[in-house]
Order: C-alpha cells, then sequence, then structure tokens
C-alpha cells in the first residue's frame, strides 16, 4: 500500500498494520467453534457409522479396499 506524502509528493510504503485485539480475538474464537462444530458432527457420523450393523460392514469393506490398493496385504 502507497501513500502519498503530503510535503514532497513522494510515494512511501506502509510496512505495518495495527488492528483491533478484540476483532482478531472474536474472529479467532468463532472459527475455533466452527470446527469444533464440524469436527463434532464427523465424529458423530463416525460413531454411528461403527455402532450400526450395515454401516460397519460399508467401513470396513472400504478400509479393507484401501489397504488392497496400498499394498499392505499380500
Amino acid at each position: 500500500m502507497k501513500i502519498l506524502n503530503e510535503h514532497d509528493n513522494r510515494e512511501r510504503k506502509v510496512t505495518e498494520v495495527k488492528v483491533n485485539g478484540k476483532s482478531v480475538r472474536f474472529a479467532l474464537n468463532a472459527w475455533n467453534t466452527l470446527l469444533n462444530i464440524v469436527g463434532g458432527v464427523l465424529a458423530t457420523i463416525g460413531a454411528i457409522s461403527l455402532v450400526h450393523p450395515d454401516l460397519r460392514l460399508e467401513v470396513v469393506t472400504i478400509f479393507n479396499q484401501f489397504l488392497d490398493e496400498i499394498g499392505l496385504f499380500f
């Protein structure tokens, strides 16, 4: 960002930006809350898929296919 100097019309670069600490803290807290909510939803879906027999079979099948693809078992 360039600002024109009032006295001699030369441009100078601004290398420092000041921000309000409260807004940064609020943004970080909001982001962390959103990540916690999304992680909780995904963990709940994962837990339900491991408890339900049909879904557990699908998870095991996908995991076995992954292991076969990367070649861990011959």
